[in-house]
Order: C-alpha cells, then sequence, then structure tokens
C-alpha cells in the first residue's frame, strides 16, 4: 500500500487510482488488529490539568518497587486481596485521566506494568489472572499489551486451566498471521507448551557459562578478541548514568519527553532521599543545578521540576533527617543547592508545625535557605501571622546575611511585640554598631519582653555608644527594678570613667525607701565591686 502511495500521483491516475492499482498488486484487503498501544495518541502534550490520584500513581511510577510494596502492604501481603486492589485502582485511575491527556493515560499504564515485576511471584499470577478475565476492555488490554511475549508465556507456567485458555484467547485476538514474528511470539510460544521459556533460558546460561569459563581459564577459543569492555569500571556506574541524564537534557526537543525527563529525575532524587543516599540525592539535585546542559527555553520546565520536588514528602525526610542524624552536612548541602524553589512550601510547614521541636528545625533550615537568597523569607514577612513572621525573623537573624539588616530594621516597628522581639536582636547580629539607636529606641517600648530585649542587646555590643544608652535609661521609669539591674550590670562591664561614676553615685545612695529602689543600689554596688575587683 504504501509503495503505491508513494508513486507519483499522475502514474497512479494513469492506473485507475490508488483501490485499482493495489488490485493489480493482489491487494484487495486490509485486516487492522485492534491493540492498545500506548504513546502514539494525540500530540503527546504535558500542560494538562490532572487528578490528584492520576498523579499520584504518575509519581508511584517513578519508583515501582515503593509503589508495589505500598500496594502489598495496602493487602496487608495477601496476593490474591492485592490483585482486587490493583485492577480496582487501576480503572479508577484510569477512569479519571483526562481524554485529551495521552501522557497521564500513558505513564498510569506503564506505572502499573512496571510495580507489577516488583510483586511476589504469586501476587505476579493473581494480577494476571485478574486482568485476563476482560482481556476485551480496552484497559484491561491496555496492560495486557505491555508485556512481552515471553514474559507472559513464562507467567503462564503458573496459571490454572481457565486463566490459560484465557491467556490461549488473548494471544489469538492479539496475533496477526500476516505479520512479523513478534506480533505472533505469545502464541507460539504456548503452542510449544510449560516450560519452554525456561528451557530457553537454561540453554543461554549455560552457553553463556561454558564461554566465561573458558575466558577465565584464558583458553584461545574463548574469544576473547570479541568481548567489548562498555563499562571499564563499575565504581563509575552512576556518574555514567548522570552523565548520560545530563546529555539527554541537552538534546530533547520534545516538550513530554523533556518533562518525563524531569518527572523521572524527581523520582530519583526522592528515591535517594528515602533511601538516605543523601551524597546520591545531592548529586542528582546538581545534575540540573551545576554548569546546566539543557537550552534556556527549558529554564520553566526546570522551575516546574524543582517545585514538584519540594513537596511535602522531601521536606517530611529533610526535616526528620537533620533532627535524627549526627551528620547534618548532607542536608545543609541539599537545602543550600534547591535555594529559592524550597523556601515557600518550607514556610508554609512552618506556619502549620504545632510542635516546637519541629519549628525550631525549619527554622534552622529556612536560615541555611535564605543565606543563598532571602527574597522568599524576606517576601513572606508580609503574612499577617505573627508567629510566622517572628520565627522568619529568627532564621534570618541566623542566615548571617548583613545585608538583611535593613529588612529588621523595618521589623522594629511590628505591630506585635513578640515580632520586635526578634527584630531587636536581628539588628544587633546583622548591624552591630549602626543598629545602637535603633535598638536604644526601644528601651521605652510599652511590653516590658521588648525593653528587656534591648537591654540585653545593647549589652551584647561591644561599643561605648551602647553602654551610654543604657546610662542614659537608667533613671527612665518605664523600665522595671529587674531591668535597670541587668543594665547596671552590662554598664559595670565597659570598664570605662563614665561607668565608673554612674555607678558611684548610684551606690552612695543611702536613704532609699522602696524594695526597688534597694534592688537597684544592691545591684550597683555589686557592679562596682566586680568594676574594682
Amino acid at each position: 500500500m504504501f509503495a503505491v502511495l508513494g508513486r507519483e500521483p499522475d502514474v497512479v491516475a494513469k492506473a485507475g487510482g490508488v483501490e485499482a492499482a493495489l488490485a493489480r498488486d493482489g491487494v484487495s484487503a486490509f485486516t487492522v488488529i485492534e491493540r492498545a498501544p500506548l504513546g502514539d495518541l494525540g500530540d503527546g502534550r504535558d500542560d494538562v490539568e490532572r487528578d490528584d490520584a492520576v498523579s499520584e500513581v504518575m509519581a508511584g511510577g517513578l519508583d515501582p518497587e515503593s509503589f508495589a510494596r505500598s500496594l502489598m502492604e495496602a493487602a496487608d501481603g495477601d496476593e490474591q486481596l492485592v490483585a482486587k486492589i490493583i485492577w480496582e485502582k487501576y480503572h479508577d485511575v484510569l477512569g479519571r485521566v483526562a481524554q485529551e491527556d495521552v501522557v497521564g493515560r500513558e505513564e498510569v499504564v506503564q506505572a502499573f506494568v512496571e510495580a507489577f515485576f516488583y510483586l511476589p511471584d504469586g501476587a505476579q499470577i493473581a494480577v494476571l489472572e485478574r486482568f485476563l478475565v476482560d482481556h476485551q476492555d480496552l484497559n484491561d488490554r491496555a496492560f495486557l499489551d505491555q508485556f512481552a511475549g515471553h514474559e507472559l508465556a513464562n507467567l503462564s507456567e503458573n496459571l490454572d486451566t481457565q486463566a490459560m485458555a484465557l491467556l490461549m484467547e488473548y494471544a489469538s485476538v492479539v496475533t496477526d498471521p500476516e505479520a512479523d514474528a513478534r506480533s505472533s511470539e505469545l502464541l507460539q510460544l504456548l503452542r510449544q507448551g510449560p516450560g519452554v521459556v525456561s528451557t530457553a533460558r537454561q540453554k543461554i546460561a549455560s552457553h553463556l557459562d561454558d564461554r566465561y569459563g573458558a575466558l577465565v581459564r584464558g583458553s584461545e577459543d574463548a574469544g576473547t578478541d570479541e568481548v567489548v569492555v562498555e563499562m571499564p569500571d563499575r565504581r563509575r556506574y552512576f556518574y555514567t548514568v548522570l552523565d548520560g541524564f545530563r546529555d539527554l537534557l541537552s538534546v530533547e526537543e520534545r516538550d513530554d519527553r523533556f518533562g518525563r525527563l524531569m518527572r523521572i529525575w524527581t523520582g530519583k532524587v526522592l528515591s535517594a532521599v528515602r533511601r538516605q543516599d543523601l551524597r546520591r540525592a545531592e548529586l542528582w539535585i546538581r545534575a540540573l543545578r551545576d554548569h546546566p546542559t539543557y537550552p534556556d527555553d527549558r529554564q520553566a520546565a526546570v522551575e516546574a521540576g524543582f517545585r514538584s520536588l519540594c513537596g511535602q514528602e522531601l521536606l517530611g525526610h529533610l526535616v526528620g533527617y537533620y533532627s535524627d542524624l549526627e551528620d547534618q552536612e548532607p542536608i545543609i548541602r541539599i537545602m543550600g543547592i534547591l535555594g529559592i524553589e524550597v523556601a515557600p512550601p518550607m514556610i508554609e510547614l512552618l506556619a502549620a508545625a504545632e510542635d516546637a521541636p519541629t519549628r525550631r528545625v525549619l527554622t534552622e533550615l529556612i536560615a541555611i535557605v535564605a543565606a543563598v537568597d532571602p527574597a522568599p523569607v524576606v517576601a513572606a514577612l508580609e503574612d499577617e501571622r505573627w508567629f510566622l513572621v517572628r520565627n522568619l525573623a529568627v532564621a534570618l537573624r541566623r542566615s548571617g546575611r548583613e545585608d538583611l539588616a535593613p529588612t529588621m530594621r523595618d521589623l522594629l516597628v511590628h505591630i506585635d511585640h513578640r515580632v520586635r522581639v526578634e527584630a531587636v536582636r536581628g539588628v544587633a547580629v546583622l548591624e552591630g554598631e549602626e543598629g545602637i539607636d535603633g535598638i536604644a529606641a526601644l528601651l521605652s517600648d510599652p511590653e516590658e519582653t521588648v525593653r528587656s530585649s534591648a537591654i540585653a542587646a545593647l549589652g551584647s555590643l561591644p561599643s561605648h555608644t551602647a553602654t551610654e544608652r543604657l546610662i542614659d535609661v537608667l533613671a527612665s521609669s518605664s523600665l522595671s527594678a529587674a531591668q535597670r539591674s541587668r543594665a547596671i550590670e552590662l554598664v559595670g562591664r565597659d570598664g570605662s570613667e563614665d561607668a565608673r561614676n554612674v555607678l558611684t553615685r548610684m551606690a552612695k545612695k543611702k536613704f532609699v525607701i522602696t524594695a526597688a529602689a534597694r534592688q537597684v543600689r544592691d545591684a550597683a554596688r555589686k557592679a562596682l565591686e566586680e568594676f574594682d575587683g
């Protein structure tokens, strides 16, 4: 047919048209075998919105071993029950795939097929038998059509009589007698009887064993010159895979296939993190971050991949590892590499965290991210939740970035006093002596905790100017006796003549009436003793 269609139009026309030309070549009809191939429907776009269940299965397909394990756990190891669960879940999820979502349909089917091979042998047989029952159904056919003939023939050795009859029926339907040997492979293998695949494999294994034995013995008949070492150092296998992945990123021009590469990458990172192989997880992340090989027009797809990666599963593992592992350096490196993409989901986790240990870990991790790029953290300071803003202020302080000092100064006038407390500490750390005036202004804050933080912050700065601000406020009626006593203690550490004079004057007061006044005088005397001592 294609030979006729390939002729010049005028030649075909003179022959009486396509139908007449085909008839002269002995072609009078076509037989079409209906199968359910994947990947040749539609334009393969991957920009459709998906149901959460579809996305979940697609993500499971990136790590089929874990996907299979979760299915077995759902059935408590019961092989018949897992077959029921898989068949029902398969149909439920496929029913949720949008009609135009070619990529989604393809990857959902592949996810279940690849997970199949990680099931125990008994569970594999149970699943296969369940799909054979309705093999005329297009969705069940799509599942069965993904298996090679020899795979189904090998599994057939353990099928019961009824399932074997169904497999023969399926093989007859999908076999085209006029097509190549591949399409009829299954039927031919089944007709040869049970054990044919196992026997063939044993013969091949025996032959390879003989050749390998001859090679080890150094026999002249070993054919050593025919042996090609494709991977000289197996220790480099992982790095070879990384290089191959980076090469694929540079040459893949199809949008849907590039999207699949990003999903594979996400699966590789998550799989390594689940195994606590943080070094490999880091290397997979660096495969995209360091010296990118993909074109500039793929930047949006890569950023989407990073956002997909930085979900609750990844962050949950990293937070747990940061708390439990002695060596936190790998997590610190990963957080630094992920950078800006990981900040928004981590900030939301921080906002939702209820226990103090989790908040502490998240705050430390956000500080690591802020040290690389503080923009998402600074933007989140506009949030109305005071507790979130307070914790973010802590993270910015711990980032150690001096360029964040203006941001901290802005928080000194925040409406919530608990935020102002952290802002005082942040200004002291990030701005040092240049922030003295801003801190000193809060010595008259209406909230006692803010005033106490301002006193402590000024006392932490090795500056005589800070001491002068403390001296100025000692007579303030806004300070409690405890706060003035603390300020006196800090003034005593200054060692200047001004400090001595102030302490001497306060220590010499003989007639004090209130307990608060006596507390302040005693604090001055003690500070003077330490000053002279």
